[in-house]
């Protein structure tokens, strides 16, 4: 009796400490801040639905999730409990991922100043739940460019010298129906997770390269890259290719240097994306 007593007070105390986390509402950043789940890190209610709109407060800028370790949501395919995040602000935007289980999603950036984040849960199993913190990505340098030459040179603002702070830099190249594009990166060095994750955690969670077939968030994603390790030669065959670099404000890394080409299917051998 004694130690069912001794527990019941541990698990109050707990829960008056826990972060209490509102069922959704509208979030304008100005700078960066957290939402959790209801109850986070004991268990979230049951029957929720909660949807929190997050918007950037300058129209020009886009937003950073980054999850907390510490994610656990009931783990069955995500048919009933889950996280979704949508490029937008509503559930018509685009969906960029349903998460559940016990590893967290990596880091998230939006394609423009909104992002929603809707939380379900049913009325069977609950967990520990999620936390989340949310920051407007600053605008740096005017650096995003089209390409649509047969070939050239994609680099870093700056390059050979470090790039600067609060990139967020879109490359998109574009080649002609029934071609491939081939980028070969010639030097890679951008800042490295100091302390890395155990696998299979979020990874490249300060500066990063986003490479996809296709347009930023749509297309089949390559890849993230940060470090010192080159993401190799990389094939887009749907005739667009598109790279997103985010740098924060602290450490800068040299940046890289690729040249790409674009080439007929029948040219050259086809060749597997590169994973």
């Amino acid at each position: 009796m004694r130690g069912g007593l001794l527990l019941l007070l541990l698990t109050q105390a707990a829960s008056a400490s826990a972060p209490t986390g509102n069922c959704g509402g509208n979030i304008t950043v100005e700078e960066p801040g957290y939402l959790t789940s209801a109850g986070y890190p004991i268990t979230y209610p049951p029957s929720q639905r909660c949807a929190w709109a997050i918007t950037a407060s300058e129209p020009g800028q886009r937003i950073l999730v980054n999850f907390n370790q510490h994610f656990y949501l009931e783990d069955r395919g995500c048919k009933y409990d889950h996280v979704e995040v949508y490029n937008g602000g509503d559930e018509l935007s685009p969906l960029l991922g349903r998460f559940c289980g016990n590893v967290a999603p990596s880091p998230i950036v939006s394609g423009g100043n909104r992002l929603l984040i809707k939380f379900v849960s049913d009325n069977e199993t609950q967990e520990a739940g999620f936390s989340l913190r949310y920051e407007a990505l600053q605008k740096g340098p005017e650096c995003s460019r089209n390409f649509t030459a047969p070939r050239g040179v994609i680099q870093t603002p700056g390059f050979p010298e470090h790039y600067p702070s609060n990139l967020d830099c879109t490359f998109v190249i574009f080649a002609p129906e029934a071609s491939e594009i081939a980028v070969e990166f010639d030097s890679f060095d951008v800042e490295p997770d100091a302390k890395p994750p155990p696998p299979p955690g979020a990874l490249c969670r300060h500066d990063q390269l986003e490479i996809w077939d296709g347009f930023p968030a749509v297309g089949h994603h390559i890849g993230r890259y940060c470090g010192q390790t080159s993401p190799g030669r990389v094939i887009s065959h749907t005739g667009i290719l598109s790279m997103t670099l985010i740098t924060d404000s602290s450490i800068a890394g040299g940046g890289f240097s690729a040249n790409y080409t674009i080439h007929s299917r029948g040219a050259s051998p086809s060749a597997r994306l590169d994973q």
